[in-house]
């Protein structure tokens, strides 16, 4: 029998973040093609939303207008729950078919029983390590504290999500990470913090999305029937009306329907909810333009080689940001002059040449690098 894999992720945001289930995918179906059993451990921390208990609806209606959003998207959140349930279906049904999860939920006092059930452990990728998700703490099981000097341990692609932490998060990060066996991350700027603050050297990896091709992608992806000829694509978590604006311009001048991907609810764009992970993949190989401040909605407009206008979704420079690890993974495919540090570039930035022949070839060398990695750690696993 293969050996056994069990991958802590992102798992709670699976409910309605398509570059959460994609990543997981990519990794699981990586390493089944490696010849290893992988599934996702349904891991709960400590300070994630509870995995699949809905609050009541007193707090649930308390939360959507406590939650710091705009009235007018609060309401709208009110008034669209029923829309929404159809992208959650579609969403539990690709995960149904496409990934193997544990049977059950664990926290913290329980992932050590976890340890006998497999041959190793990887953590990532996704923001598994973003202080903003943990209570502004490291989580021991996303360091796979639970499982050192008892199994393999391997970080790939984990990403801080941050280009600063917080105090709380410095004093026990060389431990932590310390104690895993291989250890890699998404971004530079995780490499950077690494370094600062643990004294650990790691390697810069591919997300696990881009691990697959295209054809890889294409296997799952699926049309759907109301998708226009032409379309812009559009996947923003951000509330920035300037950049709203110069979509909308952008559409108006190019002739092209924009089709609104739901990150959250959106009062601005007329927004599909039929959409899940299968349908989003198709969307993003069509769109004649991918406007975005997504890190995965980029990471497809490369695989599919669609242009993309990318901008920041927090103002730059702000200690929340997450822009470093979009900024970084545009620097590192040759990309930047299609990021839009200010409303002002915007134009520069859709104007930009795109070669996406040098961009591939940058990328097969960074996948390259990254599967070496991989082989390397995953080496004698279960022999």
């Amino acid at each position: 029998m293969s050996a056994k894999i069990g991958i802590l992720t992102s798992t709670p945001s699976f409910s309605d973040n398509y570059g959460a289930v994609l990543q997981a995918y990519a990794l699981q179906f990586y390493l089944q093609q490696r010849g290893f059993q992988a599934e996702d451990i349904r891991y709960q921390g400590e300070k994630e939303p509870a995995l699949g208990v809905k609050a009541g609806y007193a707090a649930r209606f308390k939360g959507v207008f406590l939650s710091g959003d705009s009235l007018t998207k609060s309401l709208a959140v009110v008034a669209t729950k029923r829309k929404r349930m159809t992208r959650e279906c579609l969403f539990k049904e690709f995960l149904k078919d496409h990934l193997s999860l544990s049977p059950a939920r664990v926290d913290y006092s329980t992932l050590q029983e976890q340890v006998g059930r497999y041959n190793a452990f990887v953590c990532g990728s996704d923001q598994v390590w973003n202080p903003r998700v943990h209570g502004g703490k490291n989580d021991p099981g996303y360091f796979l504290q639970f499982a050192s000097g008892k199994a393999r341990t391997i970080a790939y692609a984990p990403s801080f999500g941050v280009s600063i932490i917080p105090e709380a998060c410095k004093q026990n990060l060389s431990e932590y990470v310390g104690h895993i066996d291989f250890v890699s991350v998404r971004e530079d700027s995780g490499a950077r913090l690494l370094a600062e603050h643990a004294g650990i050297e790691a390697p810069v990896v591919v997300d696990p999305t881009l691990l697959l091709t295209a054809s890889d992608w294409d296997a799952i992806a699926k049309k759907p029937e109301w998708l226009p000829d032409r379309y812009i694509a559009v996947y923003k978590f951000g509330e920035r009306s300037e950049y709203d604006k110069l979509i909308k311009e952008t559409a108006r001048k190019l002739g092209l329907e924009v089709v609104n991907i739901p990150a959250a609810v959106d009062p601005v764009f007329k927004t599909r909810w039929n959409i899940g992970p299968s349908e989003f993949l198709a969307i993003m190989r069509g769109a004649e333009l991918v406007c975005t401040d997504s890190f995965h909605a980029t990471v497809f407009s490369v695989i599919y080689r669609r242009p993309c206008i990318v901008f920041p979704r927090d103002v730059p420079g702000s200690a929340k940001s997450m822009n470093s690890r979009m900024e970084g993974l545009l620097r590192r495919l040759g990309l930047e002059a299609r990021y839009t540090v200010a409303p002002s570039e915007w134009a520069s930035a859709l104007d930009a040449n795109l070669d996406f022949d040098d961009v591939h070839e940058r990328l097969n060398d960074w996948r390259s690098f990254s599967m070496d990695f991989l082989d390397r750690a995953l080496a004698g696993i279960g022999e």
